[in-house]
């Protein structure tokens, strides 16, 4: 194992032989009362000859002959290649293969999940070879903390229908704190903290008990399979947590949007419901005549107006600017505007308007 020094006084590099070798060493702090964060795990790539180059591992499988199929799907959008394979007279078949060292990052939950836990797996190391390309490290998102506070029944069974969870009620939470996965490969922010408002008002059915299903309790290696490159494992004497890097929604979304529009005036994306406004046609409106949903400024800072709309007002294109204009029928005195901005960005050829 290598410590290195970094950048930051209070950071530091750790390398060692895979995720178990590193969960050892953190296990041992935390139990000598050290509290610390850890970022996700990465292989130590090498340079040879002007190319990169990256560790090989040797996967070894034996799984039951029902779920060949389901592994060797997984590990082929992992980069693996099989070099050997072979018939058990017990039912199992033996798989072996040739894979990059991050295919198996974030892979042992899967392959219990797809093998029902009658999977064994083994690696070792095998060598350096040439870079395979990207690898789509996981598939789903996170769900993350919206408001400090302490998690409850209620709010958590409305959070449960977004995907699995990894707390139950009665515990402390934080804002950008990660408590279950999203299916969708999306995060979301839920307020897992609600509660229910009381009033005098009954009726049949509307207070009976809330079931949740059972929440999954991560250990500190599926924790460091689970969280990719935005979050940390935040380990302490007491509890380990998974977090965002950023904490708070609104510059986790700034940061985003910084990303999305790097590159100059390359293609933008506007969400759905959204139109970005210049300047002149902020002091158009005025700082007293905002609709409803409006935020922003005056000036040289563009204006957002977010117009309560349904999503299917505007469909969003990733290739270049395209909004598509189902509905313009908005109250109040702000459709004329609107419509004159639209047609101005046209003109311009900001935009390229589909009339339907």
């Amino acid at each position: 194992m290598r410590v290195e020094e970094t950048d930051s006084t209070d950071a530091f590099k750790v390398s060692g032989r895979g995720e178990l070798h590193l969960s050892i060493l953190i296990e041992q702090m935390r139990r000598q009362n050290y509290e610390f964060q850890v970022s996700r795990p990465n292989v130590i790539y090498k340079e040879i000859d002007g190319r990169k180059y990256e560790p090989i591992e040797l996967l070894m499988i034996e799984v039951p002959d029902s779920h060949v199929g389901a592994v060797m799907e997984k590990l082929g959008t992992r980069k693996a290649e099989l070099v050997n394979m072979g018939a058990r007279d017990s039912g199992t078949t033996h798989l072996e293969f040739k894979i990059p060292a991050r295919g198996i990052m974030g892979y042992r939950s899967e392959f219990l999940t797809d093998t029902n836990g009658n999977g064994i797996m083994n690696h070792v190391f095998d060598g350096y070879e040439p870079y395979k390309g990207d690898i789509q490290q996981r598939s789903t998102g996170s769900i993350v903390v919206h408001e400090t506070g302490e998690s409850t029944a209620y709010g958590l069974f409305y959070a449960q229908d977004r995907g699995r969870l990894f707390i139950g009620p009665g515990v402390p939470v934080y804002e950008g704190m990660i408590v279950g996965s999203n299916p969708k490969g999306d995060d979301i922010v839920i307020n897992v903290c609600k509660k229910k408002h009381v009033t005098n008002t009954r009726a049949a059915g509307s207070d009976e008990a809330l079931k949740l299903t059972p929440h999954t309790v991560l250990s500190l290696e599926q924790s460091l399979e689970f969280i990719a490159d935005d979050e940390l494992v935040e380990i302490t004497p007491e509890s380990i947590r998974m977090r965002k890097v950023v904490l708070s929604k609104e510059l986790r979304m700034k940061q985003a949007a910084k990303k999305r529009n790097k590159g100059g005036h390359g293609p933008r994306r506007v969400s759905a419901g959204s139109l970005v406004c210049t300047s002149s046609f902020s002091k158009e409106i005025g700082a007293g005549a905002r609709p409803s949903g409006a935020s922003g400024g005056h000036g040289s800072r563009a204006l957002h107006i977010i117009f309560e709309l349904s999503t299917d007002c505007f469909k969003e294109s990733t290739g270049q600017m395209n909004i598509v204009v189902l509905d313009l029928e908005w109250n109040g005195a702000y459709s004329r505007k609107l419509r004159g901005f639209i047609n101005e960005i046209i003109e311009i050829g900001a935009v390229k308007l589909d009339k339907k």
